[in-house]
């Protein structure tokens, strides 16, 4: 089976660098009140327009002037956002580099806002380094949206059963596999190792 796979797919957000919202929201709320889950609606709601397309700047205080008793966290997000985005995984992105190293073409595939993975981008320069980036801001869809994992094959060339997919999320791991994908749901870079070898394809490491 190794044999049949020409390109791999990698989520960015929990599978290349953790992306923990805790780290800022924690600061503001003990994780039971229900002003801690009110606020988590909140910022999920937010995140998803941002990450269909929606400028993170204008998204954000309008989600302000909507959630005043949230003004605080809520700037806070805005101008620290990055430190909700670390550390790397750097398991996984061994692997990644083998890949590249055994001349395999590597894709990213993520639910990201425009701006938001710029700045990613310029923290983290290899987020640079794949075959293509497929970002969901400038798609304006996201996962597990169908269309989108038709834009990667058609913009790759691959028929879906040529296609490796890592993402951290079942439900983006299923619609992946119903389309044919090889897909493997992301919990550590060892257990990503090992699907790799057991379907023939031998890292290095």
């Amino acid at each position: 089976m190794g044999k049949k796979i020409k390109g791999y797919v990698f989520d960015i957000g929990n599978v290349l660098v953790s992306w923990s919202p805790s780290n800022i929201t924690k600061k503001y709320f003990d994780g039971s009140t229900s002003n801690s889950h009110n606020l988590n609606q909140v910022t999920e709601e937010m995140n998803l327009r941002i990450d269909k397309g929606e400028p993170f700047q204008e998204v954000i205080k309008e989600y302000i002037n909507k959630y005043p008793k949230f003004e605080e966290v809520l700037l806070d997000w805005r101008d620290n956002w990055i430190q909700m985005f670390q550390p790397k995984i750097t398991g996984t992105w061994l692997v990644l580099e083998e890949l590249k190293q055994m001349g395999s073409p590597v894709y990213a595939l993520s639910n990201f806002g425009k701006e938001t993975f710029e700045l990613a981008c310029h923290f983290y320069p290899e987020l640079k380094s794949f075959n293509f980036c497929f970002i969901s801001g400038y798609l304006g869809l996201v996962k597990p949206n169908e269309k989108i994992y038709e834009i990667v094959e058609e913009k790759s060339g691959f028929r879906s059963g040529e296609l490796f997919f890592v993402d951290d999320r079942i439900d983006n791991c299923r619609v992946a596999s119903e389309r044919g994908w090889i897909a493997h749901r992301f919990t550590n870079p060892q257990r990503l190792r090992d699907h790799l070898n057991s379907l023939g394809i031998r890292l290095k490491s």
